[in-house]
């Protein structure tokens, strides 16, 4: 921190020349003015990571040299462009890892108890797999013959016979299809629709194969994941983006890939899911996700034409994005609350999010919501809109989880600060009017309230926002269905935020005080700073990172945990505030 802060004096400065050099530690993520490279370099901090870093380099290895140009915007720019290029340098040692460590077929496969009742299945495989392999290796001879096999291994796959789908994966059968995946790669420009087609019934086969626990720790643990990510980057690195939206495999692939993150593991497992998942941010996927399918969003979804491929690939994408950025906001450390220091596990994943500006929700939420101007009383979105917004909140309440600071800065721009405004009206007013109408509804109304305290929280410029307008946010968050202020539950949703907003903020808290009685939130705050209210976190949450438990519908989750949310000092502010101590 003290080298951080010398940097940015010197540069503010305007000392610093085009000539001039700034460095950047790889171990450390920190960027050094010369003058303390020497100091960095002795320092315990530095030798510690250097110790326990798993790169065998000097230590010059560890430092780039980056030049530094006068103007902060620029200079910003090149450092984070700097920045993406050694991810994608740990991205290729990542990968190296994994195959290192990757098991091989026959350790990853298990046994089958009995196989005697399954003999004509069996043989009938086996028959298919060496069939496939024979058609597939060294290059495919015939793609008719090829899509004949496939389709036949696809009725296998929609039985769905565990002992079956087991009997494919301890055979070579799955091993073969994903190594196809890596035709894209070398494949003539003439032959590229037929090898979509193929690709397309591999998915298909693979989501099958997958429904199967067994079978996704095989794919995980043999690394055929990481030809999986692979291929979803060839798909999204075409210039044209027709060309991306019209892949009709691109949509399974991504759903394959997101069961996996959602994946439960035991501890031994959680090495490879840790590194796939850090492969994954480091690669530049989430960041060819924004620029190839979020932004391509220019308006409202034409969900009236079945051909349509825009809505299943959007819904596929939104919860890729989702599935990872849980995964990053709740492990390792389940237990810390939203306004403590991000963990220095999660910096890949903190860079990626500045770096694509959360991932370009905000510009897809807003095509989607905004196009046609304000809320209109008695609109009721589609279910398809309904799941998109849902699943872009959870993504951006994953990102201030992970590290709301940063969350925080990029909604102070102007542009972002203006759609949140409107987004928020939007949102507010359509949940609370439609509550009632859908689960998905109310859940969507929960992770807004919950996206309205993240931004407040202690943050003056922010909480400007919720007092901005005629009718304004503070009072749409005061006017919300009455159990909302009666059913614990939903206490335990709505007032943290209520507390997060008219925090040191004189103008919400006069707002506030017209619309309730701040006697309920001095209550509320009384039982729990004295300890009488149960607000216990499920700390017994498995390392899976799946969103099972969370539960925002019946508040169950660990997320609405006050403690959670706001600091102890500022609920004691509050309590002063919404009651004061009476004068004798």
């Amino acid at each position: 921190d003290v080298y951080k802060r010398q940097l940015v004096k010197w540069v503010d400065s305007k000392e610093a020349k085009p000539a001039d050099w700034v460095y950047w530690c790889k171990l450390c993520n920190a960027y050094i003015s010369p003058e303390f490279i020497t100091a960095h370099y002795k320092s315990k901090s530095h030798e510690d990571v250097a110790e326990k870093s798993i790169e065998k380099e000097v230590f010059h290895d560890h430092v780039q040299r980056i030049s530094i140009v006068l103007t902060s915007e620029s200079n910003v720019n090149e450092l984070l462009n700097q920045k993406a290029a050694l991810l994608k340098k740990k991205a290729k040692k990542l990968k190296q890892r994994l195959e290192v460590t990757a098991l091989p077929h026959e350790t990853a496969t298990h046994a089958i108890k009995d196989t005697s009742s399954l003999f004509a299945s069996k043989h009938r495989i086996q028959r298919l797999c060496s069939e496939l392999d024979k058609q597939l290796n060294p290059h495919i001879k015939d793609y008719d013959i090829v899509e004949a096999k496939l389709k036949e291994i696809l009725k296998i796959i929609d039985l769905r016979v565990d002992v079956e789908l087991q009997l494919l994966r301890n055979t070579k059968c799955i091993h073969i299809l994903v190594e196809v995946c890596k035709r894209v790669f070398c494949c003539p420009k003439g032959e590229l629709k037929s090898l979509g087609q193929v690709l397309e019934l591999i998915m298909k086969i693979l989501a099958g194969f997958t429904t199967l626990r067994e079978n996704r720790i095989y794919l995980m643990t043999t690394n055929k994941l990481i030809i999986l990510v692979e291929l979803l980057m060839w798909c999204l690195g075409s210039i044209n983006t027709k060309f991306v939206v019209g892949l009709p495999f691109l949509p399974t692939l991504m759903q394959i890939l997101t069961v996996h993150i959602k994946q439960k593991v035991e501890h031994e497992q959680f090495k490879f899911k840790d590194s796939f998942v850090q492969y994954i941010y480091c690669y530049g996927v989430l960041s060819k996700l924004k620029s190839k399918v979020f932004q391509m969003v220019s308006g409202p979804l034409d969900l009236t034409d079945s051909k349509n491929v825009v809505p299943s690939l959007l819904l596929s994408s939104v919860m890729f994005v989702e599935a990872i950025t849980l995964y990053t906001s709740i492990e390792p450390r389940l237990s810390r609350a939203v306004f403590e220091k991000p963990s220095k596990e999660t910096e890949d994943a903190q860079f990626v999010t500045k770096y694509t500006e959360l991932y370009g929700i905000i510009h897809l939420l807003s095509k989607l919501l905004l196009s046609k101007g304000p809320f209109k009383e008695s609109t009721i979105l589609p279910s398809t809109i309904q799941t998109l917004v849902l699943m872009s909140m959870k993504i951006l309440n994953n990102c201030c989880r992970t590290d709301l600071i940063e969350v925080q800065g990029i909604f102070k721009t102007p542009y972002n600060y203006e759609q949140m405004y409107h987004l928020l009206n939007y949102l507010l007013q359509y949940t609370s009017e439609n509550v009632d109408s859908a689960k998905e509804v109310r859940e969507l109304l929960h992770e807004v309230i919950l996206f309205c305290g993240y931004m407040a929280l202690m943050n003056g410029e922010l909480q400007t926002l919720f007092s901005k307008g005629e009718v304004t946010l503070v009072q749409k968050l005061c006017n919300l269905p009455i159990h909302y202020f009666q059913d614990k539950k939903k206490k335990d949703i709505l007032f943290p935020t209520l507390v997060s907003v008219i925090h040191n903020n004189k103008r919400n808290f006069a707002i506030l005080e017209k619309e309730l009685d701040t006697g309920i939130i001095a209550d509320y705050l009384r039982l729990w700073i004295n300890g009488k209210e149960d607000d216990a976190l499920q700390e017994n949450l498995s390392i899976s990172g799946t969103s099972s438990v969370f539960d925002m519908f019946l508040g169950k989750s660990p997320f609405i945990c006050f403690s959670k949310r706001v600091p102890r000092i500022v609920s004691e502010e509050v309590l002063a505030l919404c009651d004061p101590p009476k004068k004798p």
